[in-house]
């Protein structure tokens, strides 16, 4: 083999390293965050719940706003 093919191989190597680290490694990263976010959101809400129900008067002006924004 030449010096060429060497360089080839290195320069297909790191191109190939590059895509694996970028694709699949931050895919399943992504993937474990989506579901370790949900899964701690399902399980501490009430520890929030009750400081934002204080927090914001559901009765007043929000109550409208908000059902304006989703529907």
């Amino acid at each position: 083999m030449t010096i060429l093919d060497f360089i080839l191989l290195i320069t297909l190597f790191g191109f190939l390293w590059f895509g694996f680290w970028f694709g699949l490694i931050h895919a399943i990263g992504g993937l474990v965050g989506t579901v370790a976010g949900a899964w701690l959101a399902g399980h501490f809400y009430s520890v929030l719940a009750g400081p934002l129900e204080q927090l914001f008067n559901y009765q007043g002006p929000w109550l409208k706003l908000a059902s304006e924004c989703l529907f």
